[in-house]
C-alpha cells in the first residue's frame, strides 16, 4: 500500500512551533519592560 509522500512537519507541528515562538517573544518583551522601568527606592525616600 502506497500513500505517497507524507509531510513530516505538519500543521500541528507548525502551530506548536509558532506558539513557542510567540511565548518566547512575549517573555522577552516583559523582561525588557521590567529592566527599563525607573527604580524607586523607598529606603532612600524615607531618609
Amino acid at each position: 500500500i502506497s500513500v505517497g509522500r507524507f509531510p513530516v512537519f505538519n500543521v500541528a507541528d507548525s502551530c506548536i512551533t509558532m506558539g513557542v515562538v510567540v511565548l518566547l517573544i512575549g517573555m522577552w518583551i516583559e523582561e525588557r519592560k521590567i529592566h527599563n522601568e525607573p527604580r524607586t527606592d523607598t529606603l532612600s525616600e524615607s531618609q
